[in-house]
């Protein structure tokens, strides 16, 4: 009986593992976010397409010290 439940458990439970794969990205120039620079411009494009493509990104920059965790985007601003 427990060999029966665990197979038909095995085929309906949903995987809990992380499949997306993962990417850091070192920006230390601050302001990622405005996207007024052409290097921050650079940088949220191909964050913004990383995403798409169901990366999740770890993006650390300087500035004042914080957290955002945006879906797939996780910002790590320190001094």
């Amino acid at each position: 009986m427990d060999d029966v439940l665990s197979s038909l458990l095995k085929r309906q439970a949903l995987s809990l593992q992380n499949n997306y794969k993962k990417i850091a990205i070192l920006y230390p120039w601050g302001y990622i976010l405005e996207r007024k620079s052409g290097a921050s411009k650079r940088v949220g494009l191909l964050t913004d397409y990383l995403k798409s493509e169901s990366y999740q990104v770890w993006l650390f920059t300087t500035g004042e010290k914080k957290i955002f965790d945006l879906l797939y985007l996780l910002l790590v601003s320190f001094r």
